[in-house]
Parts: structure tokens; C-alpha cells; sequence
């Protein structure tokens, strides 16, 4: 019972509470002594730590390799860390994961352990994220998001993430994602997918208002468009990034509802893209949204105003980046588009 109520302290991160416990009832648990090793070790500490343990009138079966020690020394506890890890029992694996996501969070974004244990979980997200999420380690950004013994609020992360996505965007140029890129940043919201969806549209406001969709406010039909409350504007490049995150959003999360209407959207926004002569963004929407049954007007918009090699060349790219091993969902739609109108 002590063990158990020991190492449900510990994995709230009340290591001192566990510690007062244990000395209230003379119970010395592996777990907690492990637990304030691994704090320790991570704050830099390493030494004083592996003697502490060494000290125990019950030491743990273990002695860290020559290796983990001596990349310790040099800076890098993690390998000592992922050791000592192994030896934890199940009771305070949580803690154990969330011990060595923190260290390799400071790391990350160049901060001391101790001051990345007092960061606000979204706060950190956001910060790992910045200021390229492309170039972030997602799955660390995955195992913050899973390494706490409550769910993290859903919505809060939603808006983490579009937010750095949106960021991004606005200062560090605009990115087209690949397909497989955006499928590994929104699953970080899984199964929620839809809430990233939302937030990333939220930051449409014409979205809201062209859908006739509740809940937001739209402002007009201009090509720089922003989120409510004076947050800065988006081009209509950096718009339809945002609109092929939200479609990756959707997808993951099976809202056909949502994908419809996005979709919806998209045909009221083609007109503005060929009125200003943006047809590469009728390319970039077709090679990053493969719902053709519903976008063959954009083939028919290329092929009126003579700008069907523009979607030529990208399919050609994008057929030999698979190695010209098979026939693209794109040419086949396409093919099929010319057969059947021309």
C-alpha cells in the first residue's frame, strides 16, 4: 500500500510529498530513490546521484555502464538516464518518461531542466514548435503531449499548434508541407484532429462566413485575410497552406462534414486565385487535396486560361519522386476530366 500511494506521489511530480511519506512511515521504496536519481541526474548532478544511490541501505540491483557514465561526463546524461529508467517499475514509468522528455526538452530549446519542469505544458509545446514546426522533433512534441498522468485540454493544443503553424507562415516564409509531413504534425492531436482543423480555419475568417458555418465571425473577401482580434493577415499563399493543413486535419479525424465544407469553400475562393493569376495555387490544391470528384472545375480553370503545363510539371515531378512505379490519382483524374469535355 505505502509502494503503491508512494509512487502515485511520484508520478504527480511530488517527489517531496513521496519523500515525507516514506520517512513518516521508516519505508525506503526503490521507486522514490530512483525517482530522485533521475531528477538529480538530469539537473546536472549526475555524480552526487549515482553516490546517493550507491548509498541506499537497499541499493537497486544496478550499476550503469562505462559508456552511460562517461557521456554523462560529457555533458549528455540521457544515456545514463534511459538506463536508470529501465530499472523503474511500472508504478512510476510515466514519471520515468515524462523525467527524460523534460531533459530532452531543455536540450531542445536550450534551457536549464530545472526551468523547463515549470514551464506550462502548451507553453513548452509552443516553444519546441518555434520557429519552424517542420523542422521541430515531433515526436518529443508527442511524448510531452502524452507523458502527463492528466490529458492535456484539447482545444488548448489546438491552438498551440495552428498558431506555430500559422507563425511560421508569416515569418519564416511560406512552406508547402508535403503530404506526409502534415499527416505526422496534426496526428500530435490525435484523436482530435478535427479541434486543429477549426483553429487553423479560425484564423480564416471569410471561412466562417462563405459556409455559412456558426460560430465565428467573418470579416470580407479580401485576399489578406486574418484572425479576429487583430491578428496579423494572411496572403492567399500562406491561406491556402493553412487551408491544405486543416483538409490533413479533417481527413485524420473522418469529418466528412467539415471536409465539405472546406471544400465548399474552396470553390468560391478559386475565382479570387484566377482572377489575380495565382494558377500555381490551383496546383498546389489539386497535388495537395486529391478530392477531384469535387475540384474538376479547377482542370477546366487551367485549361481555359492555358495553364494546364503548370499541373503538367508537378505532376511529372511528383511522378518521379515514386520512381515512376505507378500511375498518380492526379493523372487519372485529370485524363478522365479531358476525356469526358474535350
Amino acid at each position: 500500500f505505502l509502494e503503491t500511494a508512494t509512487s502515485s506521489l511520484i508520478n504527480c511530480d511530488e517527489l517531496t510529498l513521496a519523500d515525507q511519506l516514506a520517512r513518516g512511515f521508516a519505508f525506503e521504496s526503490t521507486d522514490q530513490m530512483l525517482a530522485w536519481t533521475l531528477a538529480s541526474v538530469a539537473g546536472g548532478h549526475h555524480r552526487e546521484a549515482m553516490r546517493r544511490l550507491r548509498s541506499g541501505s537497499h541499493p537497486p540491483p544496478l550499476e550503469p555502464s562505462e559508456n552511460a557514465l562517461a557521456a554523462a561526463e560529457q555533458g549528455d546524461a540521457e544515456p545514463l538516464m534511459q538506463e536508470l529508467g529501465a530499472h523503474c517499475s511500472e508504478r512510476i514509468a510515466l514519471y520515468c518518461r515524462r523525467c527524460i522528455m523534460f531533459y530532452q526538452a531543455s536540450r531542445n530549446i536550450g534551457m536549464d531542466y530545472q526551468e523547463v519542469e515549470k514551464v506550462e505544458p502548451t507553453r513548452l509545446l509552443s516553444m519546441m514548435l518555434s520557429p519552424q514546426p517542420y523542422e521541430a522533433d515531433i515526436g518529443l512534441c508527442r511524448n510531452l503531449i502524452t507523458s502527463f498522468s492528466r490529458l492535456l485540454d484539447r482545444s488548448a493544443l489546438a491552438e498551440v499548434l495552428a498558431s506555430s503553424f500559422v507563425e511560421s507562415l508569416l515569418t519564416q516564409g511560406t512552406l508547402q508541407w508535403s503530404g506526409d509531413k502534415l499527416d505526422e504534425f496534426v496526428s500530435l492531436l490525435s484523436p482530435s484532429q478535427e479541434l486543429l482543423g477549426d483553429a487553423a480555419l479560425s484564423r480564416i475568417p471569410s471561412f466562417r462566413k462563405d459556409t455559412r458555418k456558426p460560430g465565428r465571425q467573418g470579416g470580407g473577401n479580401d485576399a489578406n485575410l486574418g484572425a479576429a482580434g487583430g491578428e496579423a493577415v494572411l496572403d492567399i499563399e500562406q491561406e491556402v497552406e493553412v487551408l491544405v493543413m486543416a483538409y490533413h486535419s479533417y481527413v485524420q479525424g473522418c469529418c466528412e462534414r467539415s471536409v465539405s465544407e472546406l471544400l465548399c469553400f474552396l470553390r468560391s475562393r478559386t475565382d479570387l486565385y484566377v482572377d489575380r493569376g495565382n494558377f500555381h495555387l490551383l496546383v498546389r490544391l489539386l497535388v495537395a487535396i486529391p478530392e477531384y470528384h469535387a475540384m474538376e472545375y479547377m482542370f477546366g480553370n487551367l485549361v481555359r486560361h492555358g495553364q494546364l503545363p503548370l499541373l503538367l510539371n508537378e505532376g511529372r515531378r511528383s511522378w518521379q519522386e515514386i520512381g515512376g512505379r505507378q500511375h498518380s490519382a492526379l493523372a487519372v483524374a485529370l485524363i478522365r476530366f479531358l476525356q469526358v469535355n474535350y
